[in-house]
């Protein structure tokens, strides 16, 4: 599918640089960043496959799929959008958007959500244009009937012998003709007024007309005008095929039969798209849209949903095609549980959900230990292949005024936490239900600080036991909202889940270096992995050290000694290189809190060791923690490194690590975290 064109709407710069990343390769993209720019490239090309993001403003994402499917119905939607959306959700899916991948990215889960939509697009082009071909081969070459051809604006353009032996006219005398030259002066001019109102839009029309013969006689017909369209959709002709009813013994009856069999092709049709909407195509199960349909008559009863525990291994080890087939197993196998009354449904990927009339604390346990124990015992065998599945399980009562569903979703979130073969049921004032809720909250709040620039830096000052003067200056963010400073601790995590985290680096380092612009004052940066795998780090820092005239040699930049652990070992080794180079120093932060690895340390050729809070505090009073403190100090001396206890807060521990040869200290016995240096 590379050479589908796709059109990408996303606001937001870094998630648009993600997704421009991750698709460039292998699709062709051709990205829009705000509403005006999206409708102006989409008129311009109409696009087949749009995958647009909830990100901006206003709820106009929602808009601009409408304005899409009426441009282009045929246009697939991917909208990408947050969990939390669920309105949105429900809304996109009301106005017919194609596919959903939920935030933050999640790289294989949103290609696999996109080829799928890809390959239906493929898939219904190529059975389009077979049966546009096959029907206009077996219309055209439909010699029992009368078949004639017109161009869009009436003009006949072909007329086969039946048309002239029915009509009286010939070929030559009915070429170049408006076709009203059979219309009969009966015939209600209203019916030819409605029957080019639906050819011109390019759906067929079936009637029956009365038409007039050259010498003045009269036939009947029953007709069947279509539209010829181009690959592009446009018409470039109308086919017309009919019967001669003539000898029916009177119009009546003959309409009377063709309504009756048109309002059943038009119920049979309506139930198949009904049946096909509301079913799962895997499993043939119901699907989430009729479990939306149908919740409401399960009031007082109860809502299990459940997901598989990592079925994704079951795609990466034997494909899609398998684990499509192992669904349908699974599938057969909780049908067969299911009691009687129960409704059984297929959601999205590896998840089903389960309506049950009854809700009590004795049959919510009952079913779950019975599903539980069923799949430990029971081999799915796929292709001789046996796999054993289980499943995670979030239950919520099935009320009025609230929505089951989501709350069923907090249920098994919070299930999926604890493991396999586990389930929880909604209940609002738990304390895991309150954090999942409180989580969620700050996720929107983080968003509001980012968007309104509401991080500001604070810094706390570093000095050298020694002198017990300042050395340089620890810069950290907090949230000022109203008369609240709000630390990292409570945003940090949550601008990770939203994607953002190096938009809030990126603002804290221009802040930083705004702030010590023309002194002449050391300060460090905390920096994440995530900032040194986007590899924008040392360029920016180039940029604002140049901009604000800060001497390289003053910044150091903190990392978490985790981060040196990283998979990507060699990228971040390199990135450190380099900012080393230009002249920045290097801490490495907690150290001791992880599997300290000493031959990475060596790598990084770091300036400071941190050694991590955990240590140091009440060190004045714990003899092993001394030990370790003395064993890191005489670590990073060997070393060439300098080492700073964090979390000082008593002359007691003082004396105590600057017995221990610590070469700086931070905490609060020499100032806490402030908007202003001393």
């Amino acid at each position: 599918m590379q050479n589908v064109d796709i059109l990408y709407v996303e606001h937001e710069a870094t998630s648009a640089q993600d997704m421009l990343a991750l698709l460039c390769p292998d699709f062709n993209i051709h990205h829009a960043s705000t509403t005006h720019e999206a409708l102006r490239v989409f008129k311009t090309s109409l696009f087949p496959a749009v995958i647009l993001s909830d990100s901006l403003p206003k709820g106009e994402s929602i808009d601009l799929c409408k304005t899409f499917k009426a441009l282009h119905p045929k246009t697939k939607i991917l909208l990408h959008v947050n969990p939390s959306e669920c309105g949105r959700i429900l809304e996109a899916i009301r106005i017919g958007v194609d596919a959903f991948a939920l935030k933050p990215l999640e790289k294989s889960a949103f290609l696999l959500t996109l080829n799928t939509m890809l390959d239906t697009l493929l898939a219904s082009k190529k059975s389009e244009e077979a049966l546009h071909l096959t029907q206009q081969l077996s219309r055209a070459f439909e010699t029992s009937t009368i078949v004639s051809k017109t161009n869009p604006k009436g003009i006949i353009t072909y007329a086969n012998k039946a048309f002239e032996r029915i009509s009286g006219y010939t070929q030559e005398e009915l070429i170049g003709k408006p076709h009203n030259i059979v219309r009969h002066p009966d015939m209600d001019k209203s019916i030819f007024k409605e029957m080019w109102h639906v050819i011109s839009h390019g759906q067929i029309w079936k009637g029956v007309v009365k038409n007039r013969h050259k010498n003045g006689s009269f036939y009947v017909v029953e007709a069947t005008i279509i539209p010829i369209l181009d690959t592009e959709g446009k018409i470039v002709e109308y086919m017309s095929v009919r019967h001669d009813i003539s000898q029916l013994e009177t119009r009546n009856t003959y309409l009377q039969d063709v309504a009756a069999r048109n309002e059943e092709i038009a119920k049979t049709k309506s139930n198949e798209l009904l049946e096909k909407l509301y079913k799962d195509e895997i499993t043939n199960l119901p699907n989430s849209l009729a479990l939306q349909r149908d919740i409401a008559r399960f009031e007082g009863g109860t809502l299990f949903l459940l997901d598989i525990n990592n079925f994704n291994i079951f795609n990466k080890l034997y494909g899609f095609a398998f684990g499509d087939l192992l669904l349908q197993e699974v599938t057969k196998n909780l049908i067969f549980l299911s009691s009687k009354g129960e409704s059984l449904y297929k959601l999205s990927a590896d998840r089903y959900a389960l309506l049950s009339h009854l809700h009590n604390e004795e049959h919510i346990e009952n079913t779950c230990n019975q599903i539980f124990a069923y799949f430990d015992t029971t081999e799915i065998v796929v292709e001789t292949i046996e796999n054993f599945v289980s499943f995670s399980i979030g239950v919520a009562k099935i009320e009025d005024g609230r929505d089951a569903i989501v709350d069923a979703e907090f249920a098994l979130d919070i299930s999926k936490k604890h493991g396999k073969r586990f389930k929880v049921v909604y209940d609002g004032g738990s304390s895991q239900i309150r954090e999942e809720l409180e989580s969620i909250s700050w996720l929107n709040k983080t968003r509001e600080f980012i968007h309104k620039d509401m991080i500001v830096p604070y810094f706390q000052p570093i000095v050298d036991v020694n002198t017990r003067e300042i050395y340089k200056y620890e810069c950290l963010a907090r949230v000022i909202d109203g008369d609240l400073v709000i630390p990292p601790l409570m945003f940090i995590n949550a601008s990770v889940k939203l994607g953002l985290l190096t938009s809030v680096t990126k603002s804290m380092i221009s802040n930083y270096f705004h702030y010590f612009a023309g002194k002449n004052t050391r300060f460090s940066i905390n920096i994440t992995e995530r900032d040194i795998m986007d590899g924008y780090l040392l360029e920016f820092i180039k940029f604002k050290a140049q901009r604000y005239g800060i001497d390289p040699r003053n910044v150091t930049l903190v990392i978490l000694e985790i981060i040196t652990l990283s998979h990507a070992s060699d990228l971040i080794t390199g990135t450190i290189g380099l900012v080393k180079d230009y002249g920045c120093d290097i801490a490495i932060d907690d150290f001791g809190s992880e599997n300290s690895n000493f031959s990475r340390l060596l790598s990084l050729q770091s300036d400071y060791l941190k050694i991590d809070g955990s240590f140091v505090h009440n060190c004045d009073k714990d003899l092993e923690k001394q030990k370790i403190i003395d064993a890191i100090v005489q670590l990073a001396r060997r070393l060439g490194i300098k080492s700073v206890a964090e979390f000082v807060s008593s002359e007691s521990i003082f004396n105590t690590i600057k017995a221990l040869g610590v070469d700086y200290a931070q905490g609060y016995l020499f100032g806490k975290p402030e908007p202003e240096i001393l």
